[in-house]
């Protein structure tokens, strides 16, 4: 039985072709130009992908490669799915923190989870889209065995301090991830 966690990002609806497949990017942290194609993902990424939707409790969402600044929620041939610029998951890899990784994809998740690929996701607001998937990330990371710092840490490796009009600053964020922490304990 899927648990559906109400959470979420930015909608942009670009059609763009990639490969002879068709997607959109609806919603992305980071932006990214999606024309470069996609690519497997490393044996890594689907790793870190099924933990999160083991913990999660949801079906496992396919991830790829792609020509994205950092990660993002998309729709690819009606199914959902993940794509992430592989020379920025490897610097979090590298940041010593194995739960950063893991944090960009549960975030993601979160905005698929939340509807925000959806029709429906476009009349959320963006700060709160980028919450409610902080939120889920945080959950995800409490059933994967984080501890709260190492949940923040992630965070504060991936983000600035600054918000913008499509993303909260990181203390709000931060709180974000720590709701979901706590929550995820429960």
């Amino acid at each position: 039985m899927k648990k559906l966690i109400f959470v979420s990002l930015i909608i942009f609806l670009v059609p763009i072709a990639a490969h002879s497949q068709t997607y959109r990017l609806l919603c992305s942290w980071a932006g990214g130009n999606f024309g470069q194609g996609l690519n497997q993902p490393t044996r890594t990424a689907v790793q870190a992908s099924n933990q999160v939707a083991r913990a999660l409790e949801v079906d496992y969402i396919s991830i790829y490669q792609g020509g994205v600044l950092n990660a993002s929620a998309t729709v690819l041939n009606n199914e959902p799915v993940i794509v992430y610029n592989s020379n920025f998951m490897n610097a979090m890899f590298r940041s010593g923190s194995q739960w950063a990784p893991k944090s960009i994809i549960a975030h993601e998740y979160g905005h698929h989870l939340n509807y925000d690929t959806t029709y429906y996701g476009q009349f959320k607001h963006p700060w709160t889209k980028e919450l409610q998937s902080d939120f889920v990330s945080g959950l995800a990371m409490a059933r994967m065995g984080a501890t709260l710092e190492e949940a923040t840490r992630a965070l504060i490796i991936q983000f600035s301090s600054f918000g913008s009009q499509s993303h909260p600053d990181t203390p709000r964020r931060l709180d974000a991830v720590s709701q979901g922490w706590y929550r995820g304990r429960t």
